[in-house]
């Protein structure tokens, strides 16, 4: 019977100490950043628990193995937040009834990641004892104050501060910046004046309901949403960045953003040579004839675009050209490019690059040639008490395969060696 009662006073007293711990006004957190705000430091003036049994070295904001950058680890840490007016605080914590005998310890950080530690006492003096730890702080920053058990300790703890009080938020002034900008806007700001007296609170920025930015009194904005007319607001607050724990707000601050739409303009028109299709126009294929729009950016990401007509200039007619040789080892030189051409040429293409006037296009023509050379002789016939001298021409030209396209005529001249001046005969036949 004895032992039945012994062990339900057990169970009792163990229930009776979770539900005083529970009970604690404010409560506490095991996580730095699900602390909820408090408005000051007095709400922990007079403060007195006992920090939990629960072991959670993992949740500590610089990991398991590092409580304060002087030392120590952390186990079983309780969480508050807190904002001030600023300047120099104080905190002391007097604990007793430590389970283990190894005491508590205690510090402030100005965010949950780590990155700002502000007062850290890491040391361990036994069962029970008190230590103060003092800090300058930022009007209206949110801090946040941990208490945790020295290698895991249960203690009982009381907290008393000194400085701290609640801040206020004054209220906002107007929107700064551009009330018009540019499609496809980029790094545009808008502002509001800083808090006075150096007060940090969080500024919620948002764009048509929209959150956007960070949480700065200064906002960085791009063209995310095209032309139209739009709604940025702001409002500052003093609390948990989730706004689950609100000090003091200001705000909404609103101003009216017109985004004007990218404009156009017409370029010149363009005439393409047929070598140069497909045309790249600003990685824009050129095919056929037709306007086409392109669009660029600008001084600061502005948009526009460049509108042009485009025609595309077809082949140039191909013209025959004939090259008459007076020996079969005569060249022929392109006088455009000077290249030489030797022999026979029947259809031969000429390539005349960037000839045309004015576009520049490539052009091109075929060059036939051809040797001529003719064997004359001559045939004397007496033909009714006449003497008829006859002058026959044999053809012996080097055609090149081109005889079809050519056509000869013979002028005859007759005379006499004594007397070329004097023309005698003007016939093929000379009698």
């Amino acid at each position: 019977m004895f032992q039945k009662v012994l062990i339900a006073l057990v169970v009792f007293f163990a229930f009776q100490s979770r539900s005083l711990h529970a009970q604690c006004v404010p409560p506490a957190t095991d996580d730095c950043s699900s602390a909820n705000v408090l408005c000051s430091l007095d709400e922990v003036n007079g403060y007195c628990c006992q920090n939990t049994s629960d072991i959670h070295s993992d949740l500590y904001p610089c990991g398991s193995g590092s409580l304060c950058s002087s030392g120590g680890g952390p186990h079983n840490t309780s969480w508050w937040a807190f904002v001030t007016t600023g300047g120099t605080v104080t905190i002391t914590i007097t604990f007793n009834n430590c389970v283990n005998n190894q005491g508590v310890q205690m510090g402030i950080w100005g965010d949950c990641s780590c990155g700002e530690e502000v007062a850290c006492n890491p040391f361990c003096s036994g069962s029970s004892g008190s230590f103060t730890i003092t800090a300058n702080l930022t009007p209206c920053k949110t801090y946040y104050l941990f208490v945790d058990g020295c290698s895991g300790d249960v203690c009982d703890f009381c907290l008393t501060t000194s400085g701290g009080g609640a801040p206020n938020l004054s209220p906002l002034s107007n929107i700064m910046g551009k009330d018009k900008v540019c499609e496809g806007f980029c790094g545009e700001r808008w502002n509001v004046n800083d808090q006075p007296g150096g007060c940090d609170p969080y500024y919620e920025w948002t764009w048509d309901g929209v959150p956007v930015g960070g949480n700065e009194s200064e906002v960085t904005l791009d063209d995310e949403w095209g032309p139209g007319t739009y709604t940025l607001c702001v409002t500052a607050f003093i609390g948990n960045e989730d706004r689950s724990s609100i000090c003091d707000e200001e705000g909404p601050k609103c101003k009216t953003i017109t985004i004007l739409p990218k404009p156009e303009y017409k370029g010149p028109d363009k005439y393409i040579c047929l070598e140069d299709v497909p045309y790249d126009w600003h990685g824009t294929s050129i095919f056929a004839d037709g306007e086409y729009k392109v669009e660029f950016t600008g001084a600061n990401c502005c948009k526009y675009d460049s509108i042009r007509q485009f025609y595309i200039l077809p082949k140039p007619d191909e013209p025959n050209v004939y090259y008459i040789g007076c020996d079969p080892g005569d060249t022929y030189i392109d006088p455009t490019t000077n290249k030489r051409f030797s022999g026979c040429n029947n259809y031969a293409i000429v390539d005349l690059p960037n000839s045309t006037s004015p576009n520049r296009c490539d052009s091109a023509y075929h060059l036939y040639t051809i040797y001529p050379r003719f064997a004359p002789s001559f045939q004397l016939e007496c033909l009714n008490g006449e003497i008829y001298l006859y002058s026959n021409i044999t053809d012996i030209t080097d055609y090149c395969g081109n005889n079809t396209d050519v056509n000869y005529s013979f002028d005859y001249k007759w005379y006499s060696k004594k007397n070329p001046a004097r023309i005698i005969g003007q016939e093929r036949i000379w009698m």
